[in-house]
């Protein structure tokens, strides 16, 4: 068996906050107002994370990140806030 580190909290929070930038807030980091997130599983290295979005109002979204690989929910209850 092949031991796997984990992937720190905040590289995971990074890499889906710049994917929600780059699908919502034009890669404009000054148009993200707000950005929330339950951390529900760990992520091991080099695992695919694919963050699923819905539009909830102008400038509002909720959003929720799965490992494709081990088909877990890694973050949960994504609330994100961005300038429209």
């Amino acid at each position: 068996m092949v031991e796997r580190r984990i992937v720190s909290g905040d590289d995971t929070y990074g890499v889906v906050g710049r994917a929600l930038m780059s699908a919502l807030a034009d890669h404009a980091p000054l148009r993200v107002r707000r950005l929330h997130v339950r951390f529900s599983r760990p992520v091991a290295t080099g695992e695919t994370i694919r963050t699923d979005i819905w539009i909830e109002s102008d400038g509002k979204a909720a959003f929720q990140s799965t490992s494709i690989e081990g088909d877990v929910t890694v973050l949960s209850n994504g609330y994100f806030e961005f300038t429209a």
